[in-house]
């Protein structure tokens, strides 16, 4: 199947085509390995084809959601000469993305779920023939009107793909941004993979985001079921046209009232932030806040009928400070929206335990280094004192419990507050930026896995240590004794066995080798797992999903190694697949 490129490389695409003259600009790092390959438009050459090379990051940390790509990390772009063909030259040795900018066409896939191509390269290594074909894309254009036939301003259009079975499954593929109509109504959608699509519009139900008018989802061409959507098919290089889009009466927009209460003295609880949101399964995503007065009341409008949950947050947010979290915690509250405002909701407040304390990193004095403590992110897994999950809003942990976190500042310091008594467990997740958990300590003793924390305890003076690694684990994957299921994709996973640091994931490129980098010095043990479906990029060539949904593992003969690490050099494994072992 086809994949479409415009969204994941629309904010590349403008910065390339500033600079149309550059067929080649310099690498961040410079190195001695080289990437080549072709650009085919059906059978000919397609010349003047701009295409990306990316860094490819992963190991984020499982609840963090993926950062923007700065554009400092456009490490370098080629442009295909006329025949077609393409170089990048002075390639540092890590793992990349090689993707073509051409948001009017498609790539010709093998049935791989990815942008791009995986690439992992060595010093002085030239990889070939990272190849692409290239097909015109389809057009889906029509026009979204109200029940009075006057043009919806600024609606965006909801775009899925249609199985032949029928079953409707998400498109991730394009520029979500211009999916949206303008001051006639009309919307153009273009660079589509030839495909059966269901369109709909309205239903942009997102608490707390103000609009004019908002409608009930109504599918292609005035269906409220999507049972009833007509399905729309688009051929290569094709226009499909007057799609237009009917929507009935404006939805009428309600709110919720309620008050905080200790849920000890029932006394209301002033500044308490209650954030309010859909039931899991109940509709769209969103969620809107406000702050609870000297009363403890709180108002939140602009809610459709629905089911909501209403709770009080007390995590902050990634790149907000330590004003952004509280040092309360609740259950969650179930209430609904229907004909009616809701009212009298009543939400039973716990004041929380806090941690307090530093992050410091351990054998490097490189200021440089330092500065990257403020993409840390400190996390709090709680469980309850008889060792079941704590219920709430807070967070899910990482085994069924309530989740905090915290910024760490500039200077290292961190406050996780709003923490339910039990088991806690203290987590660093970084942004691909080389630091990694060496151990924690409290009153300058180690802490090995949990600890318990008080109702209302402050705890201060804890300290994470962390370090800044140079070490890389660069290796391939050798398969015997048959073939891997088709749309399988290979991956590693790096433990650390003799620090605190968690797992580290790698992705297997289509040659079969891997690279992860920002290790510190220690022993690994290095296991190959493997995976099919969406999630994340992929190994191969082309696929139009991301995320981690509809990806199950895939059973492979236990296959691992263990590797000691050192700076300053890669450290090389090769890990036999062997299928007759199964």
């Amino acid at each position: 199947m086809p994949i479409n490129l415009r969204g994941v490389f629309c904010f590349l695409f403008l910065l390339v085509v500033a600079h149309p003259a550059l067929s080649q600009s310099p690498l961040q790092t410079s190195g001695t390995a080289t990437i080549t390959g072709a650009v085919k438009l059906g059978d000919a050459p397609a010349s003047g084809i701009t295409l990306a090379l990316l860094p490819e990051r992963m190991g984020r940390g499982a609840r963090m959601a993926p950062q923007p790509q700065p554009e400092q990390e456009i490490t370098t772009r080629a442009v295909t000469d006329e025949k077609g063909q393409y170089r990048f030259t002075n390639v540092a040795a890590g793992r990349f993305r090689v993707a073509p900018l051409a948001e009017a066409f498609v790539v010709e896939s093998n049935g791989a779920r990815a942008v791009g191509v995986a690439v992992t390269v060595s010093e002085g290594q030239t990889v070939s023939n990272i190849d692409f074909t290239l097909a015109r894309g389809g057009v889906i254009t029509g026009r979204v009107t109200d029940g009075d036939g006057r043009p919806v301003i600024a609606e965006r259009i909801n775009l899925t793909t249609s199985a032949e079975s029928g079953q409707a499954q998400p498109f991730n593929g394009g520029n979500r941004i211009s999916f949206e109509t303008d001051d006639r109504g009309v919307y153009r959608i273009y660079g589509l993979p030839a495909g059966r699509y269901i369109l709909s519009a309205g239903g942009g139900d997102r608490p707390g985001v103000s609009r004019r008018i908002r409608y009930p989802r109504t599918f292609y061409p005035d269906a409220v079921e999507q049972a009833q959507a007509q399905i729309v098919e688009v051929q290569s290089g094709a226009e499909v046209e007057n799609i237009d889009i009917r929507l009935g009466a404006p939805m009428k927009a309600y709110a919720v009232t309620g008050r905080a209460v200790d849920a000890q003295s029932g006394q209301p609880v002033f500044g308490a932030p209650i954030s309010v949101g859909r039931e899991r399964g109940a509709g769209p995503a969103g969620a809107s806040s406000a702050t609870t007065n000297a009363e403890g009341e709180f108002r939140i409008t602009g809610l459709t009928p629905g089911r909501y949950t209403a709770s009080v947050r007390s995590s902050g947010f990634p790149g907000g400070g330590a004003e952004t979290s509280s040092d309360f915690y609740s259950d969650p509250v179930s209430f609904e929206i229907s004909g009616d405002n809701a009212t009298g909701v009543e939400i039973k407040v716990q004041r929380g335990a806090s941690i307090a304390g530093v992050v410091a990193i351990e054998g490097a004095s490189d200021p440089s280094v330092a500065a990257r403590l403020s993409q840390l992110m400190i996390t709090a897994n709680s469980r309850g004192q008889s060792g079941q999950a704590s219920q709430g809003q807070a967070g899910r942990g990482g085994a069924g419990g309530r989740q905090n976190f915290a910024q760490v500042g500039p200077n290292g310091a961190f406050r996780i507050g709003g923490i339910a008594p039990g088991r806690v467990r203290l987590n660093v997740n970084g942004f691909g930026n080389g630091l990694s958990l060496v151990r924690i300590e409290r009153g300058g003793a180690a802490i090995n896995g949990d600890f318990d924390v008080a109702s209302g305890e402050q705890i201060t003076g804890v300290r994470v240590v962390v370090g800044y690694g140079a070490g890389v684990i660069q290796g391939r994957v050798v398969i015997t004794g048959g073939a891997l299921p088709p749309g399988t994709r290979l991956m590693v996973s790096v433990r650390s066995l003799t620090s605190a640091g968690q797992n580290r994931p790698a992705q297997v490129d289509a040659s079969g080798q891997f690279r992860v980098e920002g290790l510190l010095p220690g022993s690994y043990e290095v296991r190959l797992n493997a995976v099919v479906g969406g999630g994340g990029f992929g190994g191969g060539r082309g696929g139009a999903r991301g995320g981690g949904a509809n990806r199950s593992q895939v059973k492979i003969p236990d296959t691992r190694q263990t590797v000691n690490v050192v700076n300053g050099s890669p450290s090389g494994v090769t890990l036999n697949l062997d299928l007759t072992q199964q």
